[in-house]
């Protein structure tokens, strides 16, 4: 029925904030540049126990940090404990 009569029944708005506080204008584009620390190691051995037989061994090491927003806009959880 309300679609008969031409009444709206649903609106959806993104609102994007800049640093400053100050509402972007709606369609704006908005950049969020992230970036992350990761770091890898890897070493590698072999040793010829007889001489046809040689066993190799690797050990790799893996730091992967989390990704984060470099203009400082990243958003961070409030929790109300009701005062």
């Amino acid at each position: 029925m309300t679609s008969m009569l031409g009444m709206i029944t649903l609106g959806n708005a993104i609102y994007n904030y800049g640093r400053n506080g100050q509402p972007i204008a709606q369609g704006a584009p908005v950049s969020h540049p992230f970036a992350e620390n990761s770091y890898e190691m890897y070493i590698q051995d072999s040793w010829k126990v007889k001489p046809n037989f040689t066993v190799t061994l690797g050990r790799r090491y893996s730091l992967f940090s989390p990704p984060w927003e470099t203009n400082g806009l990243e958003v961070t959880p409030t929790t109300s404990l009701g005062a």
